[in-house]
């Protein structure tokens, strides 16, 4: 088995850069994360978490916490069923505009 070594320099702050080569290979663009897991035998293996996956969104998003659960469930329902109802009478006007 061949393996192939590249190397990156870590700042001050501890920022690495990333070889062009390793970059390409693992498709790693601005925004990804990489998750450092420490497997048993004491290595450890980069995992690359895409910039579009939504573990990027897992507790970042915003919530009203003035609301309970069952007030966002409300709001929610509220908007789905308004969001139906515009749809069908768009569908309605159009059916009317084709007659």
């Amino acid at each position: 088995m061949t393996y192939r070594k590249e190397s990156g320099r870590v700042t001050k702050k501890g920022q690495v850069t990333i070889p062009i080569e390793v970059r390409n290979e693992l498709d790693i663009k601005e925004g990804d994360r990489l998750d450092f897991v420490r497997e048993t035998d004491g290595t450890y293996k980069v995992d690359v978490i895409k910039a579009k996956s939504i573990k990027n969104s897992v507790g970042k998003l915003k919530v009203d916490k003035t609301r309970t659960f069952e007030q966002e469930r409300q709001i929610a329902q509220e908007k789905i069923g308004l969001s139906k109802m515009r749809n069908l009478f768009e569908d309605v006007k159009n059916e009317e505009i084709l007659d």
